[in-house]
């Protein structure tokens, strides 16, 4: 792999850890939000926000365009009213299916998917028809009473509610150019242009750690104790081992102290981080050239971003009370 690719790479993988410290998911918070920006893109249609005609004859006016709050219409449409989004485009067995729901199945569809077209929004309200019949049915024979129907329709309300939430969360915070940059000159310190194959073990007290080191400076090995003694489930079964990682991977304290070992060499002392204390081992080190900003501008643009989700939750879990 080059070295732009491997930087890639690891860029890409930042953006998929809570508060960008190492591979510890279950460490950071109970963050499952981790994902939070995959699911803001995929969870709710853009039409949760915004719904709009479809193709008309002549472009929309600016007006029009500036009605929406939080995103502009398409190019060639017009928001729908409420009274139009009311209106039902079929009536399956006395129920009506509003067209806002039509309009929502429509803007689900991928990008690169089948334009909007006469044809496939007829496919779209036949697909709502045998939705709405299903539904139906298992209504008429009884699933819908059950505790786990009820405990689902709540993990979908709050997907949905969730989904809203973070979509506007996103639009209230949106990541400059100069932050971007700046993550950019900050991310390029701290890898130092190098690359490390690295291990630790993670425990949760300074004097345990150094009853380790002690242990391992008279022989005791280092990958069995990570096995037994580390607290860090995503690497304790392979004898603490973290792979090759650059320096931007790792919180300040950690990635700090690494960059100091040369081949082979361990950590003299405990390294304390926000998840307890650290004993590093570099196994090896290799170059590492930083790609162009261009290259991973998007990459730092949503890590940066879950950042600013991973402490929305922090802070909303700080002020709650939580039995």
């Amino acid at each position: 792999m080059s070295d732009h690719s491997r930087l890639t790479c690891t860029l890409k993988a930042i953006t998929d850890r809570p508060l960008v410290a190492l591979a510890l998911p279950r460490l950071a918070l109970g963050l499952t939000l981790s994902s939070a920006l995959t699911l803001l893109a995929t969870s709710l249609p853009a039409a949760a926000q915004t719904t709009s005609r479809p193709p008309a004859a002549g472009p929309a006016s600016s007006a029009a365009a500036k009605s929406v709050p939080t995103q502009s219409a398409a190019p060639g449409t017009t928001p729908l009213s409420d009274a139009e989004l009311g209106a039902r485009v079929a009536s399956v067995n006395g129920h009506d299916i509003p067209r806002r729901r039509l309009e929502l199945l429509m803007s689900s569809r991928p990008p690169n998917g089948e334009p909007d077209t006469p044809d496939l929004r007829e496919k779209a309200r036949q697909e709502l028809i045998n939705r709405e019949l299903v539904v139906q049915e298992a209504e008429r024979i009884g699933l819908t009473k059950g505790a786990d129907f009820k405990e689902q329709v709540e993990m979908a309300r709050q997907q949905v509610i969730l989904g809203l939430y973070l979509r506007d969360f996103v639009a209230r915070s949106a990541v400059t150019e100069e932050q971007i940059k700046s993550e950019y000159d900050s991310l390029s310190k701290r890898n130092s242009a190098k690359e490390f194959k690295v291990a630790h073990i993670l425990v949760k007290t300074e004097s345990e750690a150094k009853e380790l080191i002690a242990k391992i400076k008279k022989g005791a090995n280092f990958a069995d104790i990570a096995k037994i003694a580390s607290e860090d489930t995503g690497s304790k079964g392979d004898g603490g081992d973290l792979g090759w990682k650059a320096p931007g991977n790792f919180v300040e304290q950690f990635s700090e102290a690494m960059i100091k070992l040369g081949r082979g060499e361990m950590t003299q002392e405990p390294v304390r981080t926000q998840y307890g204390y650290h004993i590093i081992r570099v196994d090896d080190t290799r170059a590492l050239k930083i790609p162009p900003l261009e290259e991973i501008h998007q990459d730092i643009a949503r890590r940066l971003q879950q950042l600013r989700v991973d402490k929305m939750i922090s802070d909303l879990r700080y002020k709650a009370k939580i039995d």
